[in-house]
Parts: C-alpha cells; sequence; structure tokens
C-alpha cells in the first residue's frame, strides 16, 4: 500500500509541477496563440497550493527527487505578491488622491445600493470613483460631494460612470469593437497639473455560481461532459476577447500625454495575458500596500482577484483596502495616493 501512495505521490509531483510552469507561462502567452495555457493561469493558486502540499508529504514519504518540484516552486517568490499582499507600508506622505473602484452590478439591480455608494465615498473622502457595470435606471446616486462626472455606455443604459471631487476636463470612450467590454478615460485636474485615469470592463467569461452548482449535481456522464465542454468554451471565448480588448486599451495608455492611473474589472487573475498587458510597469495598488489574499470576487469561491487599481510611478500608494459591505457580487477596492508632478 505504501508503494502504491509513494507512486501516486511521484506522478501528481510531475502534474503539479507541469501546472506550474505552464500558469507561469500564462501571463506572456496570448489565449489567442495558445488557449489552454490561459487556464493554467486561471487556476494557478490551486497549482500553487497543491505544490507546497506535495512538497511537503514527498520530503517526509522521501520520494525520489521530491526537490525537483520544490525548484518548481523558486518562481512563485516572484508572483506572490500578485496573489498574496504582505501590507507593506511606504513613507509617510501627504495624500493628494483617494481612489474608489467597485462593479456595482447595476446598482443591485433589484435591490438598490446608491445611499450605501454614496455613504462611502463621503465617509472615505473619496476624490474619484470609478462605477463599473453602472445602469441609469437604478442609480439614485446623489454624490454632491463629487459633481464631476463622465460616462462610457456600450448602450443607453449600461456601461461605466466615473464621478470626481475635481474638475473632469476631458473624457472619451474607448471603442472595442464586437466585444461587450467597457472603456474610457477621464482627464482630471489634479491641483495643478493633469492627470488620466481610465476605467475598464473586459469582456465577461459568461459564467454564474449556478454554472458551478449544476455541474456539481450532474453523474459523470455524457451530459456532464457537455456542460464540462461548454464551461470551457465560454472561458475561453472570454480570455480571448479580453486579450484583444487589453491590447486595444494598453496601445491608448500608451499614447496618454499626462500620468495614467487605471480602475478596472479585469475579468481575469493577475496571472493572465490581460493583467500582464496592462500593467506593464506599472505598478498594483494591492501588490504595494495591501494584505493578505487580495480576493475580490465573492461567487462561488471568495478566491480570485479580478479587479485592480494600477497606476504608473508618479504616484505613491499610501494604502490599499476592499470592502464587501454593499450589495454587489465584488468587493469595493479603494486606494489612497500622493502624487509627483510629472513635470
Amino acid at each position: 500500500m505504501k508503494k502504491i501512495m509513494r507512486w501516486v505521490v511521484r506522478i501528481l509531483n510531475w502534474c503539479v509541477m507541469a501546472g506550474l510552469i505552464l500558469g507561469y507561462l500564462s501571463p506572456y502567452i496570448n489565449p489567442n496563440t495558445l488557449g489552454f495555457i490561459g487556464f493554467f493561469g486561471l487556476t494557478f493558486q490551486a497549482w500553487a497550493v497543491a505544490g507546497i502540499i506535495l512538497v511537503i508529504v514527498s520530503s517526509l514519504l522521501r520520494i525520489p527527487k521530491w526537490y525537483h518540484l520544490a525548484i518548481a516552486l523558486v518562481p512563485l517568490l516572484f508572483y506572490a505578491k500578485r496573489i498574496y499582499g504582505f501590507g507593506s507600508t511606504p513613507a509617510s506622505a501627504s495624500v493628494d488622491l483617494r481612489v474608489v473602484s467597485f462593479n456595482v452590478r447595476g446598482f443591485g439591480a433589484m435591490e438598490n445600493t446608491s445611499k450605501s455608494i454614496d455613504s462611502f465615498l463621503l465617509a472615505h473622502r473619496a476624490d474619484v470613483a470609478v462605477l463599473i457595470e453602472y445602469r441609469r435606471p437604478q442609480n439614485k446616486m446623489k454624490h454632491k460631494e463629487m459633481p464631476h462626472a463622465a460616462k462610457f455606455m456600450h448602450g443607453v443604459n449600461a456601461g461605466i460612470k466615473v464621478v470626481s471631487r475635481f474638475p473632469i476636463i476631458r473624457s472619451e470612450r474607448i471603442e472595442l469593437p464586437e466585444t461587450e467590454g467597457d472603456a474610457g478615460y477621464a482627464d482630471i485636474r489634479l491641483n495643478n497639473d493633469t492627470i488620466r485615469v481610465y476605467a475598464l470592463h473586459l469582456e465577461s467569461n459568461k459564467l454564474t455560481p449556478t454554472d458551478y452548482h449544476e455541474m456539481k449535481g450532474l453523474e459523470l456522464d455524457s451530459s456532464y461532459q457537455e456542460r464540462v465542454r461548454d464551461v470551457y468554451d465560454r472561458l475561453l471565448f472570454g480570455m480571448k476577447k479580453q486579450s484583444e480588448q487589453a491590447l486595444i486599451v494598453k496601445k491608448h495608455m500608451a499614447s496618454s500625454p499626462y500620468p495614467v492611473m487605471l480602475c478596472a474589472d479585469l475579468n481575469a487573475t493577475p496571472m493572465s495575458f490581460s493583467y500582464q498587458t496592462l500593467k506593464g510597469s506599472m505598478l498594483d495598488a494591492f501588490s504595494m500596500t495591501g494584505s493578505g489574499i487580495g480576493s475580490t470576487y465573492l461567487k462561488p469561491f471568495e478566491v480570485l482577484r479580478i479587479d485592480y487599481i494600477l497606476y504608473d510611478r508618479f504616484f505613491t500608494c499610501q494604502l490599499y483596502g476592499d470592502y464587501d459591505g454593499i450589495f454587489s457580487d465584488h468587493k469595493l477596492i479603494f486606494a489612497s495616493f500622493s502624487y509627483t508632478p510629472k513635470n
């Protein structure tokens, strides 16, 4: 029995090693080139946890060459801050900008959350808020302290709204052809300078918690295989579209004459091609000052981080946090920044 268990562990070691390596490659390979690799980025946290557990088990069982898996875990050190925040705090400085990003889920559609959002923005003295999946009919926000606004709508009533305490001197929607994503930017007058805040919602994966629960209840037969294939196809379609959209927005960001900040629901993890493309040399507020596991999507399990505040080096993140007390399937995320003018 012990011999069989040792062989099983050895096979698992090689499988997890392969999964980790493909996960490391995932941010750098466009899903439109090799789609299946994107799934290893999506499930990277599971591969990492499995690898750590297997290294411990393998060393205790004295599995031959168990250290190969340990070596495969070494690159995890370079990606750890994408997944887990260590709460590092920069040198104290004055706060020039407080930013909120929140997928409001249509303001709860049937359960209005406008008052809760207003209260949060007021209590946290927010200067700029990016509201994703904004819908006009459900919105009852007043945001009197943030009188300036820009909207990027893919229809009459749905899209993204940016509200600001500071004047918005220019705003424009970015076209994402043949997709359901939303994107735009707002040029905001910050004291005597101008910054550009991009707002982005990449293509949805079209998956819901219902899909997961229905798969749990199915027998392992042909209907289950069909459902798995359907889920795979939807995820792959979403990853491909997200990558196309990310490249469009990245190109636009590169042409900005002003310092850039990006508030986004990418529908993609930090080990995705979309995230890597958009982040580039920018900094991630969570990675810089966040603490713990940075999950922002609440269903079906609170493990995925798909909402981000990215910024260039003219900003210094002083604080990052999240809040799940407002009705949505996402957490609200917020960050405070000091700012060094470009010129």
